[in-house]
């Protein structure tokens, strides 16, 4: 009778080394891909429900400038008030409002940080913070003629870094429009700078749009 072949222990080893180095290798890649394309998709939900929200109150309330206070209170107690109360957090989806950090979930009061890890101030969560009915985390930043929506996509939840899990959404009332825009950089330039190992991460979402909604090659993730 003719004898078997088998395996050695040695080529079994070999084999289990090489399958482990694959893996070492490719998981990686696979799951920051994931996390990517679960970022994408979060980010233009709220984009979108921030967008209609802007529309809406336009038709309902007017222009975002419309209501533009010129003082020296930043922001003025009314016009958050009135952010908050009729022109524009009625139209989100809101699960619930909360006041503080400890009560919005988060550590400390200055969980975020920049790209460069740097901590960095997020709007006073007593001005107006919310979780949206899908867990976005959203706060509220007013001033004259322009309000911020800083957006924490999956809350409290790590890594807590602009670029990463953490966007801004500008909102300003131009050309008879409330237009919407991913963060405070005008021209492309000014966004890839802001969204690099030396910028704060700012206008990551800006980059992210100027991109057709696909992270680069030269997006710092």
């Amino acid at each position: 009778m003719k004898k078997m072949k088998s395996f050695t222990l040695a080529e079994v080893l070999i084999t289990l080394v090489i399958i482990g180095i694959i893996a070492a290798i490719t998981v990686p890649v696979v799951m920051s891909n994931v996390q990517k394309q679960d970022t994408i998709s979060k980010l233009k939900k709220v984009y979108a429900m921030v967008s209609q929200a802007a529309n809406l109150t336009k038709i309902d309330n007017g222009l975002l400038i419309d209501h533009y206070i010129d003082n020296d209170s930043t922001p003025t107690e009314e016009m958050l008030n009135y952010f908050k109360n009729t022109y524009f957090i009625p139209y989100l989806q809101i699960q619930k409002e909360c006041t503080g950090y400890a009560e919005c979930g988060y550590e400390k009061a200055l969980p975020w940080t920049t790209i460069s890890g740097e901590e960095y101030l997020f709007p006073d969560m007593n001005n107006g913070a919310y979780y949206l009915l899908d867990g976005t985390f959203v706060a509220l930043d007013v001033d004259f003629d322009w309000a911020d929506l800083y957006i924490d996509i999956n809350g409290p939840k790590k890594p807590n870094k602009y670029g990463r899990d953490v966007f801004v959404i500008e909102i300003k009332g131009q050309n008879n429009v409330n237009k919407v825009t991913g963060g405070w950089c005008s021209s492309a330039a000014s966004v890839n700078n802001d969204c690099s190992s030396t910028g704060r991460g700012l206008c990551c979402l800006q980059k992210l749009i100027n991109d057709n909604w696909e992270f680069k090659d030269d997006y710092l993730w």
